[in-house]
């Protein structure tokens, strides 16, 4: 079922939209079924909003852990790297938020999208390293929209394939 789904979009529309009590609310339940590290970096950032700090700290810790559970499982990737971030994001520790998204950065991740509009990096959006990192994504997707663009028109998928496979 995608009943979890649907409980994560709509509490991270609150979120978004900046109504924390019912986005906490909402990802404290979303929490007992679906133990993602995103729900738990969206419900420390949510308790972080609404002065819960004790509570907030408390997910960083059980969020941080369900991290080191999921590396295990399934390895680290772009994805692990950006939820990290989010953690350092919601304990404001700006070093090591920009050090984390480097790496995703260097590994690929390229949703400049989602770093804009997420409110859980909040703490270092004015952050010129933030602000050069998102620039970075978006001018390397823009980037690769060309490069498809041209592929389409010449017919030429071989020279844009060739950067990525051995051919």
């Amino acid at each position: 079922t995608w009943a979890w789904w649907d409980r994560y979009r709509a509490s991270f529309v609150n979120v978004v939209l900046g109504k924390h009590e019912v986005a906490a609310r909402m990802v404290d339940k979303l929490i007992e079924t679906e133990r993602d590290p995103e729900n738990f970096a969206m419900a420390a950032f949510t308790h972080q909003q609404i002065g819960n700090a004790e509570q907030a700290a408390a997910y960083i810790e059980e969020g941080r852990v369900t991290i080191d559970e999921f590396i295990e499982l399934h390895g680290e990737s772009t994805e692990v790297i950006v939820w990290i971030a989010m953690f350092y994001a919601v304990a404001e520790q700006a070093d090591d938020v920009i050090r984390s998204l480097d790496k995703a950065y260097e590994l690929g991740y390229r949703d400049h999208a989602y770093m804009g509009y997420m409110p859980l990096f909040d703490s270092v959006r004015n952050d010129p390293r933030y602000i050069e990192i998102v620039r970075q994504m978006r001018t390397d997707t823009e980037r690769m929209r060309e490069r498809v663009d041209t592929a389409r028109k010449t017919g030429d998928w071989e020279s844009l394939l060739s950067d990525y496979l051995d051919i």
